[in-house]
C-alpha cells in the first residue's frame, strides 16, 4: 500500500520494528487454507483457458475488422456537409467550443459547491487525482533456526510517511510506530479521514460528445463511445489561477490540525504549479495534495460511420469464418494519416494477443499449482512435526523443498501444456493450416517425451 517519495521534502523516515517471533498455523488451518486455494484454483483453470481461448479469436477477428477498414473506409475532409452514410476516416482539429468544461465540483460528486471558478479547464476527459500524506506499514516475514536448529519465523515491519490514494487502515498495523518515522502519528491517533468534500483517489469523467472538423456546423460528432478512448493523459498547469489561492495559515500547534473540507481558504498552489496542496513542505500526516489532468488530444485520428449531419456511429462489420458480424470503430488521440493509423491497431493487436496469452499460461500454471496445495499443507504439517526434534529445521526444509519442487515442475507441464492445447485447438478452427501444424508440433513433442519415456524403461527391465 502506498504511493511515491515525498516530493519536496517532509517528515518522517522509514524505521522498522524489531524483528518479532511469528507462531506459524496449526495443521487444521493449514489443510483447511490448502483446500480453499484448491477450490480457487479449480475455478481459475478453466477461466484461465476460456481467456486463452477467448484471446485467439479476438485477435483474428480484430485483425479481419482492421484489415476490413483498410480495405473499406474512405478518407474523408474536415467538412462533413457532402459525406453521408459513408465508412470514413478522417484526422481533424477539435473544436474548442465542442470541449466539456471541467471544475472541482465536476469529479467530487456534488460534494464540493457552489461550482466556481477557482479550477476549470476545457477537453475531451478530465481526471481529478486526490492523495494523502499518511503513514504506511510494510512487513515481511523471515525464516532461521533457533540455538537449536529449529525453524522459526520473524516478522520485522517498517513504517514510513508516503503519499497514498486510499486511506490507510492504520488500525490495522502490527505495532505503533515510532515518533521518528511517523511524526504526529501518536497524537493524531492513526492516520486521519479525507476531507469530507473530495473523493479519494482518481475520479475521470468524460465529455458526451465532441466535434472534429473545420468549424462546428460542418464538423463530425464523435459519439460518446469515441470520446471515451480519449483518457485524460496530460496534467493541467494551474499557473493562470495563481491569483485565485493565497498560502493558508498553518497553526504553530504540533500535530498540524487538518481542514474538515477544502476550499479557496485552506488551499495552495505548489512551487511547480502542477498540484493543490492543504500545506507546504515539509508535509505532515494529513495533508492532502490535488492534481488534475486533461486529454492531450487535439486532432485525433477517426475511423467509424458517418451517417448524416456529422453524426457518427459504429461501422457494421460483416462476419466471416469464426468470426460473428460486430459494431466496430477506431479512434486514437493525435492526428494520423490513414496508414500509419491502420499500423498502429495492428501493433497494438498484436501486443495485446501477447500478453493475455503470457497472463494466461501464468494463470494456468498458478491454478494447478493451487489445486496441489493440499500436498504441499501434508508436507508443511510433516515438516512441522520434524522440527519438535533438535536438528530438525534441515530436515523439514529438506522435504518441503522437495515437494515444493515436484509442485512447481507438475505445474508447469500442465498448466503451459493445456494452454499451447487451447491455442492450437482454436488456431485449427480459425486457421486451420496454421493450427495443425502447431497441434502436429505438439504431438511430435509428446510423442519424444513417450518414446524416451519408453526406452528408459526397456533398459531397466534386463538389470531388473
Amino acid at each position: 500500500r502506498g504511493g511515491e517519495a515525498p516530493r519536496g521534502g517532509g517528515g518522517g523516515g522509514e524505521e522498522g520494528s524489531d524483528g518479532e517471533e511469528v507462531e506459524d498455523g496449526g495443521p487444521l488451518s493449514k489443510l483447511c487454507g490448502s483446500f480453499g486455494m484448491m477450490c480457487l484454483g479449480l475455478v481459475v483453470f478453466p477461466f484461465a483457458l476460456l481467456m486463452l481461448g477467448w484471446n485467439e479469436n479476438h485477435y483474428v477477428c480484430e485483425n479481419r475488422r482492421i484489415l476490413q477498414a483498410e480495405q473499406k473506409a474512405e478518407v474523408v475532409g474536415c467538412d462533413s456537409s457532402k459525406v453521408t452514410n459513408t465508412f470514413a476516416f478522417f484526422s481533424c482539429p477539435l473544436q474548442e467550443s465542442s470541449l466539456e468544461l471541467f471544475q472541482p465540483c465536476v469529479f467530487n460528486a456534488g460534494k464540493m459547491s457552489p461550482c466556481d471558478s477557482m479550477i476549470h479547464f476545457t477537453s475531451t476527459s478530465g481526471m481529478q487525482r486526490v492523495e494523502m500524506y499518511q503513514c504506511a506499514e510494510s512487513c515481511t516475514e523471515t525464516s532461521g533456526k533457533n540455538s537449536l536448529g529449529q525453524n522459526v519465523k520473524k516478522r520485522r515491519c517498517t513504517y514510513r510517511m508516503e503519499w497514498s490514494q486510499t486511506l490507510i487502515d492504520s488500525a490495522a498495523f502490527h505495532t505503533t510506530p515510532s515518533e521518528a518515522a511517523c511524526p504526529a502519528f501518536a497524537q493524531a491517533r492513526g492516520n486521519p479521514p479525507f476531507p469530507a468534500n473530495l473523493e479519494p483517489g482518481e475520479t475521470t469523467n468524460f465529455a458526451q460528445t465532441v466535434v472534429a472538423g473545420a468549424s462546428g456546423r460542418s464538423g463530425y460528432a464523435l459519439n460518446h463511445d469515441l470520446v471515451a478512448e480519449l483518457a485524460p493523459d496530460a496534467p493541467v498547469s494551474l499557473q493562470p489561477f495563481v491569483a485565485n489561492f493565497s498560502t493558508p495559515k498553518l497553526p504553530p500547534a504540533s500535530p498540524w490540525m487538518r481542514p474538515l473540507t477544502v476550499g479557496l481558504q485552506t488551499l495552495r498552489l505548489s512551487s511547480d504549479r502542477a498540484m493543490l496542496e492543504t500545506c507546504a513542505p515539509p508535509y505532515q500526516l494529513g495533508c492532502i495534495r490535488i492534481q488534475y489532468f486533461k486529454s492531450s488530444a487535439t486532432s485525433p485520428a477517426v475511423i467509424t460511420q458517418v451517417t448524416q449531419a456529422g453524426q457518427t456511429e459504429k461501422a457494421k462489420i460483416p462476419g466471416s469464418w469464426g468470426c460473428s458480424s460486430s459494431s466496430w470503430q477506431a479512434i486514437r488521440p493525435k492526428k494520423l494519416a490513414k496508414e500509419e493509423l491502420v499500423a498502429a491497431l495492428h501493433e497494438e493487436n498484436h501486443s495485446m494477443v501477447w500478453l493475455v496469452r503470457i497472463c494466461g499460461a501464468l494463470a494456468a500454471v498458478v491454478a494447478v499449482c493451487c489445486c496441489l496445495q493440499p500436498i504441499s499443507a501434508a508436507a508443511d504439517v510433516a515438516g512441522d512435526l520434524l522440527n519438535f526434534c533438535p536438528c530438525g529445521g534441515m530436515l523439514e526444509d529438506c522435504l518441503e523443498g522437495i515437494v515444493d519442487w515436484v509442485i512447481c515442475v507438475i505445474s508447469c507441464n500442465i498448466g503451459l501444456g493445456a494452454s499451447f492445447l487451447v491455442i492450437a485447438v482454436v488456431w485449427v478452427f480459425m486457421r486451420p493450416m496454421w493450427g495443425i501444424g502447431l497441434l502436429v508440433l505438439g504431438c511430435c513433442c509428446c510423442g519424444s517425451s513417450l518414446a524416451v519415456r519408453q526406452m528408459f524403461k526397456q533398459d531397466k527391465e534386463p538389470l531388473e
